[in-house]
């Protein structure tokens, strides 16, 4: 995993964000390693030694692993006060305060920490994700300069490094991101021609290049392609050197591969549905969605797969509407997954043109009409619901089995399952002031008792057997003039 960083005690703007289903720190990014080392007043490698775990099940402590502190010693020093083999006390971070994190597993890791200028009230120092702190193994480029202060100190360099993510489909699979070493790295511009290769960590660097624009290409992996986060938009990035500065560019490689194909209804009908791939065998690796969700074409396309063997599933939640009516089924076209085709893919790979057919389809009917206001004028770019009757109260519009959105001129058309009996509703999401001179819908929004409530007209009950056309669904106020932004 990427983390972005920067210096810790500059002002951080940070948001907590999910990634993986787990709330993590969201950093801006950090400067390079000369600017990181200038405004930190301790640059040091630590190893970890020891952690200290909360003995009391009563106890609760918001932090990972159950871990109170960590023990780390000072194993070499940049800069600042500390001392080689002196040990430092460390706060154990929550996973979502950007503060480090520790693991019995990594007793005996070493870092690159960027430490403030002494520890907490508590007397517990802190790393902070939002710097440069990191493994010395990723943090290698930073060591090479750090190894050679001060005496390339004020030149310019231009470093980075490679990096391959291998990733494994099921959770007995081998993963690692695999720092690229012998690669070549290509440094264009100025009227310079620079080949570079990197080093064991994958780390290539060039100091005292005048400043000026260049071109960074690395060699490509085969089979392999640009992590899709990255600024790399074709084979190279584009950078200004400036006097007595630094530009670091680091190169992700993603495997290079994909599934592409289109589901049919049993009558050959496109669908719009969710398709996922999962192992073959073996149980799949936590935190991997391999999915996508059909176009108005039924088209779908997976990409940046592990390599291996999968099944392709189609609506795995079984539930059907108007859209997809009908239940799983795996790929071609089989109800049972021990009869489902294997697809094998492995980098490089792009399977296209898969078609997906549902074995069995339960027969649909059209509903159309428009979303109008109270004053007869069209609702366009809103949603039209359906609900199936269940025997319970609908709680909020959230809860639709299908729905559609109108047009330009409000026009709607929304596929329902022939004999399942329900409502549709049109809805509008708006809040308070968005709207001029408009006391009817502020009337209605208060009511609702929410600060941006979703309105909705008169339901309609509905017994679909038939096609229907020409239907009017109408909110209880008009049409008003969108207030202009501040």
């Amino acid at each position: 995993m990427l983390r972005i960083l920067l210096p810790i005690f500059a002002l951080l703007f940070f948001s907590l964000v999910t990634v993986d289903g787990v709330l993590a720190c969201s950093c801006v990014p950090s400067g390079t390693v000369d600017l990181e080392f200038e405004m930190t007043p301790n640059v040091v490698i630590l190893k970890l030694r020891s952690v200290e775990k909360n003995p009391d099940p009563n106890k609760q402590i918001y932090s990972v692993g159950n871990i109170e502190r960590s023990i780390l010693t000072v194993e070499k020093v940049f800069k600042g006060d500390l001392k080689v083999g002196q040990e430092l006390p460390f706060a154990q971070g929550g996973g979502a305060d950007c503060v480090w994190t520790f693991s019995e597993e990594e007793i005996g890791k070493e870092y690159l920490f960027y430490l403030g200028a002494k520890p907490s009230e508590r007397g517990l120092w802190s790393g902070i994700i939002c710097n440069r702190s990191g493994s010395t193994k990723y943090r290698s480029a930073d060591l090479l300069y750090l190894e050679n202060l001060p005496k390339v100190s004020g030149k310019t360099r231009v470093s980075g490094r490679l990096e391959q993510e291998i990733a494994a489909s099921v959770e007995s699979g081998y993963s690692e991101d695999r720092l690229l070493a012998g690669r070549y790295v290509y440094i264009t511009g100025n009227g310079k021609k620079i080949k570079l290769r990197t080093d064991r960590n994958g780390v290539y660097e060039i100091y005292d290049l005048p400043p000026g624009k260049y071109k960074i290409e690395p060699e490509r992996v085969d089979g392999y392609k640009f992590d899709r986060y990255s600024e790399v938009k074709e084979n190279f990035v584009e950078v200004d050197l400036r006097p007595k500065s630094h530009v670091e560019k680091n190169f992700d490689f993603v495997i290079d591969n994909s599934i592409q194909g289109k589901v049919y209804d049993a009558y050959g009908r496109t669908a719009r549905v969710c398709v996922e791939l999962d192992p073959a065998q073996g149980k799949a690796r936590a935190y991997m969605f391999l999915f996508d969700c059909t176009d108005e074409n039924g088209s779908f396309e997976i990409d940046t797969i592990p390599a291996g063997s999968y099944v392709l599933i189609v609506n795995n939640d079984g539930k059907m509407n108007g859209d997809h009516p009908f239940g799983r089924f795996y790929y071609p076209n089989k109800v049972e997954r021990s009869d489902a085709a294997k697809i094998s893919i492995g980098p490089g790979d792009h399977l296209i043109n898969l078609l997906v057919t549902a074995p069995k389809t339960l027969e649909t009917v059209v509903y159309s009409g428009r979303l109008l206001f109270e004053d007869g004028k069209p609702v366009p770019n809103e949603f039209v619901e359906f609900f199936k009757d269940s025997g319970v109260p609908r709680r909020n519009s959230y809860d639709s089995d299908i729905n559609t959105k109108t047009n330009e001129n409000g026009e709607f058309s929304i596929k329902l399952i022939k004999g399942t009996k329900g409502s549709i509703v049109g809805t509008l999401i708006t809040y308070s002031g968005e709207y001029e001179n408009c006391p009817k819908l502020e009337a209605a929004i208060k009511a609702s008792g929410s600060s941006v409530p979703t309105l909705e007209t008169t339901e309609i009950k509905v017994d679909p057997i038939t096609d229907l056309s020409e239907i009017e669904l109408r909110f209880p106020f008009p049409s008003c003039k969108r207030a202009k932004d501040d």
